[in-house]
């Protein structure tokens, strides 16, 4: 019933609620929902688009990953890092966030 409610709120757009379900999504619910980074990425895209931090460095990081090789509508490269450098500036805020996202635009960088 919660994933209900939470489904309706992100289909209503609540940038919090997209990040939520796609992380219910990306990593599964053990007898409730199936991991699938695949139903994640458009929850997370949309939030991380609208300057969603935590979105913008989940979807870069798995995308990394190789997560959404297989997934239509998976982002380019150039969507990937126009993310972290909206993200960059948010992270300022906080060391480790910080050295995340450096990591991240380090990776993408050196990464095929």
């Amino acid at each position: 019933e919660a994933v209900k409610e939470l489904a309706a709120s992100a289909g209503s757009g609540h940038r919090q609620a997209q990040f939520v379900l796609g992380l219910l999504h990306a990593d599964g619910v053990e007898n409730v929902l199936p991991a699938d980074p695949c139903r994640a990425l458009p929850l997370w895209s949309d939030a991380a688009r609208r300057g969603h931090y935590a979105a913008q460095v989940s979807v870069a990081r798995d995308w990394l990953r190789g997560r959404y090789d297989a997934c239509p509508g998976r982002p380019a490269r150039e969507e990937i890092a126009g993310f972290l450098v909206t993200a960059a500036p948010q992270a300022k805020a906080d060391y480790y966030q910080g050295l995340l996202v450096a990591d991240l635009q380090e990776r993408l960088a050196t990464s095929r």
